[in-house]
């Protein structure tokens, strides 16, 4: 099929050139292949075989060569064919807002470059591939796909393969039938000039952060620029992958693993995550998502980025149904391009990169260094980021960890501790709930999270709540500007 749709693409381009006798020749082994293929489908075994390779040997070769061969009898029903298999293998893997399955990203190049292509071929030759309902979720979906590419160009949690992906998307945009204007075209214009300006920035009414349950994928973007904060994850495996862009350059990309010990034991999960909670407005986007472990116990991540600051928070939290002494590790991946060294006094660790330095705050440890305080953040050689912590006798634990790389604050004063939390004037016990206060210069940053549910208000730094999560800055008359309310 390969060769097939490659020879089509020959005659196409390059059939006047050729002898009379090749060309006959070519084209006659064109037609036979062609027809022997579509007859055989039906019977074709494609288990195993990757949905982008199925779409085009299903899909785009018959649509192909209906098009080419249209002057000869019956060749419409190949093209037919084509695009009736390349509109259900579309509609699929797709979510009705055209979000492409979190399955597909490894090989999501493969799958857009021959949606794209037969698109094309179409609008040559004057036959539309999609019907309107079609068109529309396509322009969606591209619409997506350009929202997951960061400013290197790259699409996150797609490998490159033999196309760049900002050419991929330059042409998609297009043949799709983006606007012009569009804030899609205009950012993927900008990555292309050979002389971009530092810093540009893409006005758009619309935010491009989006969450489908369905695809099992959230992408949280803060503006169209070149230097922009993404975040992505997708949670179909195992465990959740995520790719974190901050100011434009890679910062976490790979697996977010986890070691659990409960009473001496491991504990592993069922290994089927889901989307609990999901918010996305003018301040920031959150996901939370949630899997059942072993022996009752359940973990759930939290996912923040703010749509005008530059930081992201991510952390663990560990819930079971007796008290217990548990030990949790959190391991994230950091980009290979990052080099990390740690505080010689407090837990607090620095990643660095040409253009961008992040710092990172384990704000459920103890801010500094101490032999009895157990916990500890690390990286080591295969450029992982551990964050352990552990409690005795509790029935939860919560793991938050904060990741900022403002400009501005990276040489400033850090301090952060664990906050009292209080309910009905009695002090809440730990695995009840927990707060946290992260000072940055004259920034500060509220962390609270209820690990049970309450039968009042709780109170921490001043602040009452009924929420089961809060997460804000202080203002500098020491009023709470939120971020994030969770119920």
């Amino acid at each position: 099929p390969f060769e097939l749709l490659l020879l089509i693409e020959m005659l196409e381009n390059l059939g006047t050139r050729l002898a009379p006798a090749a060309l006959i020749s070519v084209w006659r082994a064109c037609l036979f292949s062609t027809v022997t293929l579509c007859f055989k489908l039906e019977e074709t075994d494609f288990s195993g075989i990757p949905e982008d390779q199925v779409a085009l040997i299903s899909g785009e070769v018959p649509w192909r060569a209906g098009l080419f061969f249209s002057e000869i009898s019956g060749a419409k029903n190949f093209r037919q064919l084509g695009q009736q298999n390349l509109r259900d293998s579309f509609f699929d893997r797709t979510d009705n807002d055209g979000t492409p399955h979190a399955d597909f990203f490894p090989r999501l190049d493969y799958w857009l470059i021959t949606l794209t292509r037969a698109t094309y071929a179409g609008q040559v030759w004057g036959k539309k591939l999609w019907d309107q309902e079609a068109l529309d979720r396509f322009q969606l979906s591209v619409e997506k796909i350009t929202a997951a590419c960061d400013a290197s160009g790259q699409i996150a949690l797609c490998p490159t393969h033999t196309v760049s992906h900002l050419e991929l998307l330059s042409a998609a945009t297009s043949i799709a039938g983006l606007p012009s204007r569009s804030a899609e075209r205009l950012y993927l214009k900008s990555l292309q000039r050979e002389k971009k300006r530092s810093g540009f920035f893409i006005q758009s009414e619309e935010c491009a952060s989006t969450q489908s349950d369905w695809a099992a994928y959230a992408l949280m973007r803060n503006y169209w620029s070149d230097t922009s904060n993404l975040l992505v994850v997708n949670w179909n495996g195992e465990l959740p992958v995520v790719s974190l862009t901050a100011m434009g350059k890679l910062l976490l990309q790979g697996t977010w693993e986890f070691s659990l010990t409960v009473n001496g034991e491991n504990l592993t999960g069922d290994g089927e995550w889901s989307c609990v909670c999901w918010n996305s407005d003018e301040d920031a986007d959150y996901l939370e998502l949630q899997m059942d472990l072993d022996s009752g116990f359940r973990l759930e991540r939290q996912l923040l980025l703010p749509r005008n600051q530059h930081f992201a928070f991510l952390s663990d939290i560990v819930t079971g149904t007796e008290a217990a002494n548990i030990e949790y590790r959190s391991i994230l991946p950091v980009s290979p391009e990052l080099t990390g060294s740690v505080d010689s006094e407090t837990h607090e660790m620095m990643l660095k990169t040409k253009g961008l330095t992040a710092r990172i705050f384990p704000i459920g440890l103890s801010q500094e260094r101490d032999f009895f305080q157990p916990g500890s953040l690390t990286f080591n050689e295969q450029h992982q980021l551990i964050l352990q912590q552990q409690v005795s006798e509790a029935s939860a634990l919560y793991v938050p960890l904060v990741i900022d790389w403002e400009p501005d604050l990276k040489r400033k004063a850090a301090d952060w501790s664990r906050l009292t939390v209080s309910e009905a004037g009695k002090i809440s016990p730990r695995d009840e709930a927990a707060g946290h206060r992260l000072r940055i210069g004259t920034h500060q940053l509220l962390v609270y999270r209820s690990l049970k549910k309450a039968d009042q208000a709780r109170a921490v730094l001043g602040h009452h709540t009924s929420y089961e999560s809060v997460i804000g800055r202080f203002d500098t008359n020491g009023d709470l500007n939120p971020l994030l309310f969770v119920e």
